[in-house]
């Protein structure tokens, strides 16, 4: 499963634009924790409104935020930032994988629970990614999916969608996004991470109410 394949615009199997709105919201998570940004990426999100959660002002002012440090945003200086928060020889200051955050442990038994459901969701890992499946970029991939249809399935219900996501997402999500707030490393990415958990809330209390 990759993010690298999440696109801003999305074919037309999704039900309606608040759908095609939610689904390119995952798609922007997904590419931005996937990879560095590039200028194209930038411009894409800084040219993009929401569309069906305008009403909620946390979410309102966190893609706001994100658009304008996308425009003021240098390339170079991201990937640099990118690579200091997720990539290291060592340990990576920030490991957004469910297993890292749920256990303490990267490729524990939260992973090998996911393969699990993907398997008997009929999702299969691409072999070219680099990244286990409980990557954030990985699951707002299959969040992507389930919503618009994809990879020979076609969009599944509202409610097998809350139910991966409250399984595999809404544990850990507010913990990724402090770390971010609080890394010494982040500066972009603190806009990332603000917006990341602003959709995320939104996504979480619409799930408990449909």
């Amino acid at each position: 499963m990759s993010a690298s394949q999440a696109q801003l615009a999305s074919p037309p199997t999704v039900a309606g634009p608040e759908d095609l709105s939610r689904a390119d919201m995952y798609a922007v998570i997904g590419s931005l924790f996937h990879q560095a940004p590039d200028d194209a990426l930038f411009a894409r999100i800084a040219d993009t409104e929401l569309i069906g959660e305008g009403e909620d002002r946390g979410l309102v002012e966190a893609w706001g935020a994100l658009r304008a440090a996308c425009r003021d945003a240098d390339a170079g200086a991201v990937e640099e930032e990118f690579n200091r928060l997720f990539i290291s020889v060592a340990q990576s200051a920030i490991n957004p994988f469910a297993s890292f955050y749920l256990t303490g442990f990267l490729n524990d038994r939260p992973l090998a629970e996911l393969r699990l459901e993907l398997e008997g969701l009929g999702y299969g890992r691409l072999k070219a990614s680099g990244e286990t499946e409980d990557h954030l970029s990985a699951l707002a991939e299959v969040m992507r999916l389930m919503i618009m249809g994809g990879a020979g399935k076609g969009p599944l219900p509202v409610e097998a969608q809350g139910a991966f996501f409250s399984r595999f997402i809404r544990p850990w999500y507010s913990r990724l996004a402090a770390d971010l707030e609080q890394s010494g490393s982040a500066s972009f990415y603190k806009c990332v991470g603000r917006f990341t958990k602003a959709f995320f809330d939104v996504e979480s209390a619409s799930f408990e109410i449909g």
